[in-house]
């Protein structure tokens, strides 16, 4: 039922997730972390591998966070184009409620 962990826009935010949680482990706050285990999240997750090089992952990271900027923008005109083209669920609910009334 629930359609949105199929879009890569949430794929995407997933890895970025995961990645920022172990760069900040890795990086930051080494063993005091207490975020979550990414072992046990699910199907679609995947525990990101880390270079040695901070500046190399955190580049990586920025071209992610851009990444899915970039396609979050895309989806949101995708919607509004749908939207005016087609019309919002209430709105459509009313026009066969209408039609079901002038029947």
């Amino acid at each position: 039922m629930n359609k949105v962990k199929y879009l890569l826009t949430y794929r995407y935010a997933l890895i970025i997730h995961d990645f920022t949680i172990e760069f900040t482990q890795h990086y930051s706050l080494g063993h005091l972390s207490n975020l979550s285990n990414l072992s046990d999240l699910g199907e679609l997750r995947q525990k990101p591998q880390l270079t040695k090089n901070p500046e190399t992952d955190a580049n990586f990271l920025l071209t992610l966070c851009h990444l899915e900027t970039y396609l979050l923008s895309r989806q949101i005109s995708s919607a509004e184009e749908k939207f005016v083209k087609e019309g919002g669920y209430s709105e459509n609910l009313l026009k066969k409620r209408l039609g079901y009334r002038n029947k």
